[in-house]
């Protein structure tokens, strides 16, 4: 019986996550990406309410005895699974919609129109033609495919399947990303809850090291949906399309893996060092400085390059939005590596308790993600400003490692 009521928990909480995201009062906001007609999306932001609304309604409906404090992690395989067919049937249906019902919704650029583009550059429907003015090379990002290696038509289903098609679908008022992140944090905030009354079930209290697990993930979960806002002007926004790839991240892979570290925590008795805590502690914050400064700077230079952020001036390559000063100016990928310090922290106390290396797979996961993408963004960005990277390269040599790598 209990496996029935995880599974139908997932479904309600997708249902009730989207209801309230399009009904909750809401700050509109205008984003840094723009539709195919290069007119500014604007988006409903009110993810904090949503989340603490659902968060509330857990917790209710555990002190009425509706629901189980611990049933995410009681019923954990069936979460997965039940997670895995939603997210394979959300997958299927972002690619055969704009593959064969509604064609004309089909986004064949590898990027999508920014604000950026639309101040610097004259931009068509069809064709932006950009000329380097350091290189003379001509840099044109078409609406139209570009010419790619031929290949067998399963191989290009494959990769449409799991890159997707679109880059900002929308049903009416529900923005798919946004709505897609929202979830997954929501999920990922109810697993923690879960294992911590689990915890406190097996070993009769809350241990500190559950305390700093939960605090330090709940802080991450938190923040980030805090600052939502200034995730419109990053990577996955522009740059990754709606297919399985994001899809199935946001509704399976980051609620349900990235919190592999507190599985250990759980059935242990034993507890860290104040010497511990505060290792543990300074290390993820630190990460977090170095991740949220740079984004936020990046943030506020996109929108406005001649104020300063805390207290430092915006300085960029000439000619480019290539930033150099501030965190910019200390590695290339500097946010990077606080994702990085971040998950290392998140895996030391089960590892320091129990010697697990489970909790090793999050930061490993990291480190797999992130140095493959800066060495594309280096390929991209080599390719764009030419002339300019290569000063910017020369300046800024450490690539997300200060003084390291």
């Amino acid at each position: 019986m209990e496996a029935v009521v995880a599974a139908l928990f997932l479904v309600m909480l997708h249902i009730l996550c989207a209801l309230l995201y399009i009904v909750l009062p809401c700050k509109e906001t205008v984003g840094y990406v723009c539709d195919r007609d290069g007119k500014p999306l604007s988006y409903r932001l009110n993810g904090l309410r949503t989340y603490f609304a659902i968060l509330s309604l857990f917790v209710l409906g555990t002190k009425l005895t509706l629901l189980s404090s611990t049933l995410l992690v009681d019923q954990f395989w069936v979460v997965v699974g039940v997670s895995n067919f939603l997210g394979l049937v959300g997958s299927a249906a972002a690619y055969f919609i704009p593959k064969y019902i509604a064609t004309s919704l089909q986004e064949p650029t590898r990027r999508a129109i920014t604000i950026d583009m639309m101040q610097r550059q004259q931009f068509s429907s069809n064709n932006y033609h950009r000329t380097s003015p350091k290189t003379g090379r001509d840099t044109t990002v078409s609406s139209e495919p570009r010419n790619t290696p031929s290949r067998l038509p399963l191989v290009n289903v494959m990769l449409e399947f799991y890159s997707g098609l679109q880059f900002n679908p929308r049903l009416g008022n529900l923005d798919l990303k946004m709505y897609s992140y929202l979830y997954g944090a929501v999920l990922l905030e109810l697993v923690l809850l879960n294992a911590a009354a689990s915890h406190i079930e097996i070993t009769g209290s809350l241990s500190n090291a559950m305390c700093v697990y939960v605090g330090m993930f709940s802080w991450f979960v938190t923040e980030y949906i805090y600052f939502e806002n200034v995730h419109l002007y990053t990577y996955d926004l522009f740059a990754e399309k709606f297919g399985f790839k994001l899809l199935w991240g946001c509704w399976v892979f980051y609620p349900l893996f990235y919190p592999i570290g507190v599985w250990p925590l759980i059935t242990t008795s034993r507890d860290l060092t104040n010497g511990q805590i505060i290792l543990i502690i300074t290390t993820f914050f630190l990460g977090w400085f170095l991740t949220r400064g740079a984004n936020l700077q990046k943030y506020f230079a996109k929108r406005d390059i001649s104020k300063t952020f805390l207290g430092i001036k915006q300085e960029t390559i000439k000619e480019t939005p290539i930033l150099i000063s501030g965190f910019w100016g200390f590695a290339r990928h500097i946010n990077y590596f606080g994702e990085i310090l971040q998950g290392i922290a998140l895996a030391l106390p089960s590892w320091l308790l129990t010697g697990s290396l489970i909790p090793w797979l999050y930061p490993l996961y990291y480190v797999l993600l992130l140095i493959p993408r800066q060495w594309e963004d280096d390929r991209i960005c080599a390719r764009k400003y030419g002339v300019s990277w290569i000063e910017y390269t020369t300046r800024v040599p450490y690539r997300v490692i200060p003084f390291v790598y």
